[in-house]
């Protein structure tokens, strides 16, 4: 008589196979309630229209796609631009709409098949993180801010073990996020590191892969910076202050970081004590809840070593504005998304001390809680004007080049020409 039972390692792999056509769906409904109107109507943010789609436009189809632009390469913003300006205007903010949600639904993917959050729960514990993850508005579904998301995607393939993904995948994927903005080129030392402790032959190839991304990548911001490209001031305390604001008060206290913020920048010596004290309590809380699992210390290392690197890049002239939790908010998703992920890996991993468990559970509660809370808040996403009425405006006034875009106060040129008829 045949056995008609089934193995373990059977089981686990029919749950990898069957976590993305479970979880999937529901997370792209949970997106398009989010914001409808982006996925319906469209919209052009920031430099994804002023720069980017300006270029493919109106310019060489070579300059569009090669030649860098703020300081850094960045191929999905480029190919996103082109592919919008091959089509109708009234459509074009639909086409890189649809292109960041694809980026978006690829590292969703990428965590419904990974390895390193535990069945039957880890795959929904990780999807909610990254979909819940604070602050995210800024990087919602627009390709200026893909890069956050494919660094996310980097850093899953960090501890993602060969067997769960093919290796074409995996080496397009980490192109495709080395070649999009700097930020995947912070993980490289941690690629290097993994490649040195199991020099196996894929992990050699994606480390030397990133590795590359980021030479070229740091030439390119390097240069700029050189230029004047991005100026920037520096203030270790300011760093210290947007660090503790964003990856710990504003994930794990919900509402309570607002205050917080405004207190570490102009409260008095004892308030700011106070909120000093209090980040720092919750700062060891968390380390040592990442420190009860491999998985979570290495994700915690990614956190940490993308928070100080891009928060430092992003220091103005006055550092000081970045202190409250959504200002340059797209600097705080990605450490976020990554200390969430690693929590999910202590609470549901075998063999963790019950008292890390514990602790990694209450902070991962706090963690989704405040998320979930935040999540149909408009202004996370921030508003702007209708494309189509605006494209109307501009072709109804032959005197009219600039065209409102999102976020408020931005605006885009479009000159009287063939292509913009």
């Amino acid at each position: 008589m045949t056995s008609m039972s089934v193995t373990p390692a059977a089981r686990r792999s029919a749950h990898r196979l069957s976590a993305p056509s479970i979880i999937l769906p529901i997370a792209i409904l949970l997106i398009l309630l989010r914001m409808p109107e982006i996925l319906t109507a469209g919209r052009f943010w920031a430099e994804e229209g002023k720069i980017y789609f300006h270029d493919a436009l109106l310019g060489s189809w070579f300059d569009a796609l090669l030649a860098p632009r703020m300081g850094y390469f960045s191929a999905w913003n480029k190919l996103a631009a082109l592919a919008a300006a091959a089509v109708p205007l009234e459509y074009a903010p639909l086409v890189t709409a649809y292109a960041a949600l694809a980026v978006q639904l690829a590292v969703l993917w990428l965590a419904l098949r990974s390895d390193a959050f535990p069945q039957p729960f880890g795959p929904a514990l990780a999807a909610a993180v990254i979909l819940f993850a604070q602050p995210s508005g800024e990087i919602w579904l627009n390709t200026i801010n893909s890069q956050f998301f494919l660094a996310l995607g980097a850093a899953l393939l960090l501890v993602t073990s060969p067997a769960a993904l093919s290796p074409s995948l995996r080496l397009g994927f980490l192109a495709l996020a080395g070649t999009t903005g700097p930020v995947t080129a912070f993980l490289a030392p941690l690629f290097l590191w993994r490649a040195m402790r199991d020099p196996r032959r894929l992990f050699l190839a994606e480390a030397a892969l990133v590795s590359l991304c980021a030479l070229v990548q740091a030439w390119l911001v390097l240069d700029g910076l050189g230029g004047g490209a991005r100026p920037a001031g520096f203030d270790p305390w300011a760093l210290l202050a947007t660090i503790g604001i964003k990856q710990l008060a504003l994930p794990f206290l919900g509402p309570w970081s607002f205050g917080a913020a405004t207190r570490l920048v102009a409260g008095g010596g004892a308030e700011q004590v106070a909120v000093v004290a209090t980040m720092g309590l919750l700062g060891i809380a968390v380390i040592l809840a990442l420190l009860a699992h491999p998985v979570a210390r290495l994700l915690g290392i990614a956190a940490a070593g993308t928070a100080v690197l891009s928060i430092a890049g992003a220091l103005t002239s006055d550092p000081w504005t970045t202190v409250p939790p959504l200002a340059h908010g797209r600097y705080g998703y990605l450490p976020n998304a990554l200390i969430g992920l690693g929590l999910v890996t202590v609470v549901l991993a075998r063999g963790v001390a019950p008292w890390r468990r514990a602790a990694g559970g209450v902070l991962l509660a706090a963690f989704l809680v405040h998320g979930i809370q935040a999540w149909p808040n408009r202004a996370w996403i921030q508003s702007g004007p209708d494309w189509r009425v605006e494209l109307a405006r501009w072709r109804a006034d032959a005197s009219r080049e600039a065209l409102e875009i999102w976020p408020p106060g931005w605006t885009m040129t479009l000159p009287r020409s063939p292509e913009t008829r």
